[in-house]
């Protein structure tokens, strides 16, 4: 089974060939495990758990973000998501776009990669070497503030 992006192809050759879909498919079933459409590799679906701050709690629990979602709203005002998935990809993104707000309780695999990217952007915006060429770089204090080097 191959999953492609419509708006990624760019040209087509059609052929007389037929790919018949298996009688037993379903398609919920196939994409169960996945965040979108990222499918991963994992043969069964793993418990991935993020806990949110109280700020964003109450958007957090507005919306059912997946299928297998479980939300469980502590007493500090903060709320642990869990889901049932086959890959992390698309969740890293997710999770990565609530900042501070959100942490990775498990697996500890992901907890990992995301220290390991957050770590990396860091050192991206502390290197010596500017990535816009001809712009004086800059470094940011340990107070927030921006100097030239």
């Amino acid at each position: 089974m191959r999953h492609y992006k419509l708006d990624r192809i760019s040209q087509v050759d059609v052929q007389p060939l037929k790919f018949p879909k298996p009688l037993d498919f379903n398609l919920d079933q196939h994409f169960a495990g996945s965040w979108s459409i990222y499918r991963g590799r994992a043969e069964k679906p793993f418990v991935v758990r993020v806990r949110f701050t109280a700020e964003v709690s109450r958007y957090i629990q507005e919306k059912r973000w997946h299928a297998s979602q479980k939300l469980l709203p502590q007493r500090d005002g903060t709320v642990i998501a869990e889901f049932q998935l086959t890959a992390t990809e698309e969740i890293k993104a997710w999770v990565l776009s609530f900042g501070t707000k959100a942490e990775v309780l498990e697996p500890e695999s992901l907890r990992e990669e995301i220290i390991n990217g957050l770590q990396e952007t860091l050192d991206c915006y502390s290197d010596s070497k500017s990535l816009t060429s001809g712009r004086a770089s800059t470094s940011i204090s340990s107070k927030g503030r921006r100097r030239a080097k």
